[in-house]
């Protein structure tokens, strides 16, 4: 029965991940994520991971600067991108919001 569980989850993933590769999908999802309320702690580094990983499958990454990687990754991995969500309440104390749209 385990078994049947990760296939299904790795399934899904796989879903997810081609579903991203369209930048719509990809600028909702992280969209969507944003406004989650009492996100859990790793939400948005699953989530950003995903995008990441579908943007891969079609493009090359290596024109990204390791340092800009290496904050980013090290911003996530302290407290699950807390700043980030504590940012988006602000704004949407003053009535604001992030949107996340293809460039």
């Amino acid at each position: 029965m385990n078994n049947v569980k990760t296939i299904a989850s790795q399934n899904y993933d796989d879903f997810i991940i081609e579903k991203l590769q369209n930048s719509q999908h990809a600028a909702g999802f992280l969209e969507a994520i944003l406004e989650e309320e009492n996100p859990e702690p790793q939400l948005l580094k699953n989530a950003l991971l995903k995008v990441i990983k579908a943007y891969q499958n079609q493009h090359d990454l290596s024109n990204v600067p390791e340092k800009f990687s290496s904050q980013f990754n090290k911003l996530l991995n302290q407290d699950g991108g807390e700043e980030i969500y504590e940012f988006v309440n602000f704004l949407d104390q003053l009535g604001l919001k992030i949107k996340i749209e293809v460039k």
